[in-house]
């Protein structure tokens, strides 16, 4: 038989402050396939959603569109199995890794690759036509350089008088 009075031996106060402490990086690898589950589950409720309004508006295309999106959910639903079985068994230490290669750990694999540039730079050292050229470079909002409009023009049309 269950007891009813098992939760008064716990305190609310005594269990909410000790609470699981993971790491960021675990938190945030167990938000992300969350966050992945949820886009697939949203995702199949669409398909079948939509091929609901198409049966009703083309009732000549309601079988091959429920066709469709049984195929799509079945594909989706094992996207899905495969992001909540790999919450609890994965390899999440991809990011330590690329730490350890920042930090010049594994430079040995570097070791007989040749250099593309040759002996020169990847990058030429910048001259002094790039900074004139960028100087009269269009601006950001799309218009050609010299094309905007002066600096005291309105710039919505209740400005305009």
């Amino acid at each position: 038989m269950i007891s009813v009075a098992a939760p008064d031996r716990y305190p609310f106060e005594a269990r909410r402050s000790t609470p699981i402490r993971w790491p960021q990086s675990a938190q945030q690898s167990l938000l992300g396939r969350l966050v992945d589950i949820g886009a697939e589950l949203f995702a199949i409720s669409s398909a079948v959603c939509y091929a609901d309004t198409i049966g009703r508006e083309h009732p000549q295309r309601k079988a091959e569109a429920f066709e469709l999106a049984e195929l799509f959910s079945r594909q989706a639903k094992r996207r899905a199995d495969r992001l909540f079985h790999a919450l609890w068994a994965n390899d999440d230490t991809g990011y330590a890794a690329a730490q350890r290669m920042l930090d010049g750990r594994y430079t040995w694999l570097e070791d007989g690759v040749m250099d593309p540039s040759g002996e020169g730079p990847m990058i030429p050292p910048p001259d002094e036509s790039a900074a004139e050229h960028q100087d009269t470079a269009a601006p950001h909002d799309g218009t050609p350089a010299g094309h905007g409009q002066p600096e005291d023009a309105p710039t919505t049309a209740g400005e305009a008088q």
